[in-house]
């Protein structure tokens, strides 16, 4: 019987064209060429008709209110070479030789929070440069547990999963106090993990997206609606912890990254429904300034809808 795992499917061999070149440039070329390197492997994917250059430009357009295409569509081709250069800093990452300059912004925000004692749930904001907030917080002294689903990496295709997502996982490791990887068939036993690790006054980096969770509300932003999975507002209000939310851009015109901690969000409603809609609520008002800021680096613009939610959502 074949192995599953051995046989590449197309987002693999796609990425593993790919993987010359971002070794190459981790290895080799100065940061300074990063993005332009991804830039250039971007417009090739257009040109060999393995991207369509106008994939989320009408839906960044009429979220920005963008006067043209073409300024929706620069934005996008950012956008993806932004997130292809994210995998040139994990691999210079896993060889320990990334060292960014990173500031952080709301560092009193999240002192605050740990000093109540009862757990901090940093509800990280879909941008493209997780690594830099994972170094960044090692660097300024806090010690970080990471949930992750088994598919987290460069790839979901299963040949990248079983070989090449390992790397990632290993470079995120070094900055990590602990991981805690989320299985679809038992989320319980991953949930129990974290409420330990809060439990013990420390700090849990959740992703913010529906493909990370069992309960999705609709949330409004940027005149549409975003499905966000709750289950880290859910928790903080059941126990007590502290929900702030966090994320990290590359600030325009400089190579530095600066990671962005907001203000507490609210879970103390007495209803479990009303303090996940508050929290949300919070969160997207925060989010959209952040987006507005730099859309080249939010990843959600796939997901961000103008049809009428049918199912839950978030007012």
């Amino acid at each position: 019987m074949i192995d599953e795992t051995l046989i590449p499917s197309q987002d693999d061999l796609l990425f593993i064209a790919e993987w010359p070149i971002l070794r190459f440039a981790a290895s080799l070329m100065p940061e300074r060429a990063w993005f332009d390197l991804a830039m250039r492997v971007e417009r090739a994917k257009v040109l060999l008709g393995f991207r369509d250059s106008a994939v989320n430009a009408k839906t960044i357009r009429r979220a920005l209110g963008l006067t043209n295409d073409a300024a929706a569509m620069n934005i996008s081709l950012r956008l993806r070479a932004n997130d292809t250069e994210k995998f040139i800093q994990v691999l210079k990452s896993s060889e320990g030789g990334w060292n960014p300059e990173i500031r952080i912004e709301g560092r009193s925000y999240l002192d605050a929070a740990i000093s109540k004692g009862k757990g901090t749930i940093l509800w990280y904001m879909p941008f493209c440069f997780s690594m830099a907030t994972i170094i960044g917080l090692k660097a300024a002294g806090y010690s970080l547990t990471r949930t992750s689903h088994r598919v987290h990496g460069f790839c979901p295709g299963p040949f990248a999963v079983r070989f090449l997502n390992p790397q990632w996982i290993c470079a995120e490791d070094r900055y990590l106090h602990k991981r805690v990887t989320i299985d679809s068939k038992k989320p319980g036993a991953a949930l129990l993990r974290v409420q330990r690790e809060l439990a013990n006054n420390g700090i849990v980096l959740i992703n913010i997206g529906a493909w990370s969770g069992q309960t999705i509300v609709s949330a409004p932003i940027l005149g549409g609606w975003l499905p966000l999975a709750v289950g880290a507002p859910g928790l903080a209000h059941r126990i007590g912890a502290a929900l702030l939310p966090v994320f990290t851009i590359r600030m325009p015109g400089t190579s530095a990254f600066l990671i962005c901690i907001g203000s507490l969000l609210p879970t103390d409603a007495e209803n479990r429904a009303t303090a996940i809609n508050d929290s949300v609520a919070a969160l997207v008002t925060q989010m959209e300034v952040a987006v507005r800021r730099t859309p080249d680096q939010w990843t959600s613009w796939e997901y961000l809808t103008f049809d009428e939610p049918t199912g839950n959502r978030s007012t």
